[in-house]
């Protein structure tokens, strides 16, 4: 369990402190969008260039909501072990 929230990090931490910008195509855009997200201004930005539909945004919302949860779930599990 400890792997997987470590894991986890890791791929926030590289998308959130590293230099690229992850807002240059869609599918950059996308990944960001789950598992950093985004502001609600950026989101109609990219949805603009990117020509998301409402829906996709809503879905790209939720999809980062889950991942922080499970993010959440297993920080709290690993404290709990401690």
């Amino acid at each position: 369990m400890n792997d997987l929230k470590e894991a986890l990090d890791s791929i926030h931490s590289v998308l959130v402190f590293g230099a690229r910008d992850w807002a240059k195509n869609k599918h950059d855009a996308w990944l960001y969008g789950i598992i950093a997200g985004w502001d609600d201004e950026l989101y109609e930005e990219l949805s603009l260039e990117f020509k998301w539909t409402k829906e996709d945004t809503v879905r790209n919302k939720r999809l980062n909501k889950a991942y922080e949860e499970i993010l959440g779930y297993y920080t709290y599990k690993i404290l709990l072990m401690k």
